[in-house]
């Protein structure tokens, strides 16, 4: 009781000193009101109330290094004040250089100023004890490795522990968080750019310079950090997770969808220097992208140091050269749906491009050269290779991408040179740094990323590794149960260029589901009929999914299948014949001489010609003029009449009036001749399907 009694009565006591001090201060006495607040502090020296009182005082008159050693020394023997904890939150808002200021605001940065190096430190670390938010904590923690010179050896790798440490809490294998963030653009350049800061084991002896130690394992560790979260970060930008993984990351403050990938080359020359790899640093502009220097320099330059040592300082910028390429080739004809876990029904995707193999036949469509790129030369038998990179040999024959010039300005420029520098780079990562490759790959689980399987059916078609393609693609099948369009049509010309000319033709047809006959008008197929050079040597294809650059390629496959059975002797001779007749009306420029061709097969050959769905579906005026007068010389008996039970089309204005005499039914057609040709061959395709799969 006596005890309480006295505690009572001492702040009592204090207060009453206080109200006095207040007095002589509104009386206008200051030196009296501070020989009260002295007595009370002697008298008192554990009063809080004393000691604030007197700051207060100093305060208002402006005495800011006064003000400074009292706040410190309430700091250290009062640090359970409330009122004090908020004075040093302003305080530290105050460090943001971006803050207005007003006077008041203004004292207090003069007043946390005026006290030493080792104390503003002192604060801003008890300050960032006192928080429990993380992100809070390491934001200050932050500011004190910006602000003191050698804090940067004592906290930077413990401020990287605690931030690895709250992102394994809270986000599961999502490098894509605010605590990344800080660690690869916050703290890593800190102690990358800090000379005291060595790499090596720690001694005694170096303790005493007063630097900090770092090993060659641990700035690896922290490249791979560095990697992982460019990486990650750029696939998300070009939305190719097919949702977003990261909601904040305008708080990242990276603007430019490539602006990453300059970054983390900073980041491998940052590294490069502490680590003295030597042989990277020679060569570090010359595989700087911001440099623009082409993609094909840029691995020339890797490719030739990949025998360098270290070795691994060049497996860092060719796993980063690997990357961007298949990202940039990937967002290029990929649209963002594609990836997405809704579209789960392999509908068609608007803005998705299909890389396929150029069928020679009727190949000059609307075409132009996009790019050149290098596929590897291979043996004869790359189909049954077991090893992606067992055939492959850098070096090789030129194959043109033809690119629909409804394309252009809507597809990368270098999309070509972007798929042929991930393919030798991807070889090169194989085949030199593969161990380190598959770490990284597991680590990052690179496999599970949807769109790099993609890459793969595509990087293997370019290399014509078709067996291997088709494995690929019906694996897709096998998770999905269903091919999308582009799968369908993939499969379709890797089955073609396999041989399989049946099973080719059958998975082209199955695209026909993809299609509407009412989208073939005489304005879509108008544009579609210009001629262009054939480029030399194999070329591949890059279509969109517009209609009618789909039905072209379905009629390129059909046609060039049914050629190789032109001069079989078989029952379905005339039937392919005719089936030709039909297809080659899509592209009259430039079928009309192989028209003339298989019309002097059907006027030499024995027995006439018989094709029942003459009347259904040619319609072009000069076929119908050759066979009219074919007809009226009587050189060759002609049987172009389908009989009515077992005609099953829906043509309109064919199945009337059967039996009219020849004259009737070319009148009948001549007055089609003006219907779309696009339509016309729909409707073939689709209702004559198991008639073409007969020939074959």
């Amino acid at each position: 009781m006596r005890k309480v009694s006295r505690s009572k009565s001492s702040h009592k006591d204090a207060s009453w000193l206080v109200d006095k001090a207040r007095c002589c201060m509104q009386d206008g006495n200051p030196y009296a009101a501070k020989s009260w607040l002295v007595t009370g502090k002697t008298l008192f020296p554990g009063n809080f109330s004393i000691q604030y009182e007197e700051f207060l005082m100093e305060r208002k008159a402006g005495e800011i290094k006064r003000c400074g050693k009292l706040f410190y020394d309430m700091m250290v023997v009062f640090s359970r004040e409330v009122i004090l904890w908020e004075e040093l939150a302003r305080i530290f808002h105050l460090q943001d250089a971006h803050r207005s200021q007003n006077a008041e605001t203004k004292f207090s940065q003069d007043m946390f100023s005026s006290l030493s190096e080792h104390q503003q430190k002192e604060l801003l670390l008890k300050y960032a004890n006192h928080q429990t938010d993380i992100i809070d904590k390491c934001c200050i923690s932050l500011l004190v490795l910006k602000r003191f010179k050698g804090s940067v050896c004592d906290q930077a790798i413990k401020l990287i522990t605690t931030l690895r440490g709250a992102e394994d809490k809270e986000y599961n294998n999502n490098p894509l968080n605010i605590y990344r963030k800080m660690i690869v653009c916050d703290v890593l350049p800190l102690i990358l750019k800090n000379p005291d800061v060595k790499v090596g084991a720690q001694t005694p002896k170096r303790n005493k310079k007063k630097s900090s130690y770092v090993t060659e394992e641990q700035l690896i560790y922290y490249l791979n950090l560095t990697m992982e979260f460019l990486v990650c970060y750029a696939i998300d930008r070009h939305s190719l997770y097919g949702t977003q993984q990261c909601t904040d990351l305008n708080v990242f403050d990276l603007e430019e969808k490539n602006s990453c990938w300059n970054l983390l080359h900073e980041h491998l020359v940052l590294h490069a220097t502490k680590l003295n790899w030597s042989n990277l640093l020679k060569i570090k502009d010359k595989i700087d992208p911001s440099k623009n220097r082409t993609l094909k320099s840029r691995y020339k330059t890797l490719n030739n140091a990949k025998d360098t040592k270290p070795s691994i300082s060049i497996f860092y910028p060719m796993l980063q050269l690997y990357l961007f390429t298949v990202l940039e080739y990937s967002s290029s004809i990929l649209s963002p749906s594609t990836v997405s876990p809704s579209n789960e029904n392999g509908a068609e995707n608007e803005n998705e491009y299909i890389l396929v193999e150029h069928i020679d036949h009727m190949t000059q469509k609307d075409a132009t050269h996009q790019s050149v790129i290098r596929v590897p030369k291979k043996k004869r038998k790359t189909d049954d290779s077991g090893s992606y990179s067992s055939d492959y040999q850098s070096g090789s024959e030129d194959v043109t991408v033809i690119l629909h010039p409804g394309l252009i300005g809507h597809v990368n420029e270098s999309l070509g040179e972007c798929l042929m520098v991930a393919i030798d780079s991807y070889h090169t990562l194989k085949s030199i740094f593969y161990s380190e490759f598959q770490q990284i790959k597991e680590d990052w689980h690179i496999d599970s990323w949807k769109w790099m399987r993609v890459f793969q059916i595509d990087s293997l078609l370019y290399q014509g590794k078709f067996k291997q393609s088709m494995e690929l693609i019906n694996s897709e099948m096998d998770v999905s149960s269903k091919l999308s369009l582009k799968q369908t049509l993939q499969l379709a010309s890797v089955q073609f260029c396999a041989g399989h000319k049946q099973l080719a033709c059958e998975k082209a047809l199955d695209a026909l589901k993809y299609l509407s006959s009412s989208s073939f008008n005489e304005t879509s197929a108008a544009a579609a009929d210009k001629k262009v050079t054939k480029p030399d040597g194999r070329s591949l294809l890059l279509l969109s999914t517009n209609q009618n650059d789909i039905l072209t390629y379905i009629v390129q496959i059909i046609f060039a299948s049914l050629k190789t059975r032109l001069y079989s002797d078989d029952l379905h001779r005339d039937t392919v014949i005719g089936h030709l007749i039909v297809l080659s009306q899509l592209m009259w420029e430039i079928n009309e001489n192989f028209f003339i061709h298989l019309l002097k097969l059907i006027q030499v050959q024995d027995g006439g010609f018989k094709y029942d769905l003459f009347f259904n579906y040619i319609t072009h005026i000069d076929v119908l003029e050759e066979f009219a007068y074919l007809h009226s010389t009587k050189s060759i008996s002609l049987d172009l009449k389908q009989k009515s039970s077992n005609n099953k089309t829906v043509t309109r204005g064919v199945n009337r009036e059967v039996h009219d005499d020849f004259k009737s039914l070319m009148t009948r057609q001549i007055q089609r001749s003006n219907q779309p040709i696009r339509r016309i061959i729909f409707e073939f395709l689709s209702n004559a399907k198991e008639s073409i799969l007969k020939t074959l």
